[in-house]
């Protein structure tokens, strides 16, 4: 059947398997329109622009030139299934600005926005199966604590002109710092500081390196630091130069202290 422009359709028979089309094609009120001297096809607009353009609500969708051009607006999505070579690429348009794309070697690329996950969900990386337990990456987060010196006796309050805490958590691993500066504390007993962002693990001790500043100990001793385990909390402890037990570090009404560290969660 052929179907001449201004001139009526010709064909022997109803059915037919060939279509030619003397001109544009204009279907439904302009659904589906063919420029054959461009060798364009629009659907929902009479100017395409590349091999095959689709509109839809406020935003253009285009196919061309091997990439695939996908986009919404606020209220609805729209997909459109295209592959004609093996080195197309993806692209994901949001007024009239790309968001991202599949690359033809098979990479996410995302150039404006984050890439947010259900909670629970995250990467998984089992596809290089290890020994591990778990093989998903499913937190980061970076933020701000607040340390505070206690008395294990009588906690007290204390007088600050430093009292900053700040972290990183990767996955289960917490890495932390922290500053104290103090001018006056009513705590009785040893010194231990509370206030780390997560309870560390029931099973795990962390460790932290500590320096000190006008704070008493015993003498041949040096200060020490740990994050027991099912806590929140930083054990001080002065250890004997030359070996033994440790013990506590009596409460110093002034003194200054900076501790780094990491432990489990």
């Amino acid at each position: 059947m052929t179907i001449k422009h201004l001139g009526g359709i010709f064909g022997r028979n109803p059915t037919f398997n060939d279509v030619d089309v003397d001109g544009y094609l204009d279907v439904d009120g302009g659904t589906l329109y063919v420029d054959p001297s461009n060798d364009r096809i629009g659907v929902n607009t009479t100017t395409p622009t590349t091999t095959a353009h689709i509109k839809s609500g406020i935003y253009n969708h285009f196919i061309g030139d091997g990439t695939l051009i996908t986009g919404s607006n606020f209220s609805a999505d729209s997909t459109v299934a295209y592959g004609t070579t093996a080195y197309a690429s993806l692209a994901f348009y949001t007024w009239n600005q790309q968001r991202g794309r599949f690359t033809p070697e098979g990479d996410l690329q995302l150039n404006t926005g984050n890439l947010i996950v259900a909670n629970g969900k995250g990467i998984d990386f089992s596809a290089t199966p290890g020994t591990g337990t778990s093989e998903l990456f499913d937190d980061y987060e970076e933020g701000y604590w607040t340390p505070t010196l206690i008395g294990t006796t009588s906690a007290g309050t204390g007088t600050y002109t430093i009292q900053d805490g700040k972290y990183t958590k990767v996955g289960n691993l917490v890495t932390f710092q922290m500053g104290l500066s103090w001018s006056a504390h009513t705590g009785t007993g040893t010194m231990q500081i509370q206030g780390l962002p997560y309870t560390t693990s029931s099973t795990g001790i962390g460790t932290a390196a500590v320096y000190v500043s006008d704070i008493g100990s015993s003498a041949g001793t040096l200060i020490q630091c740990f994050v027991s385990n099912s806590t929140t909390d930083i054990r001080l402890r002065q250890v004997a130069t030359g070996g033994g037990s440790a013990a506590g570090v009596a409460m110093d009404t002034a003194g200054q202290m900076f501790i780094s560290g990491h432990y489990y969660v």
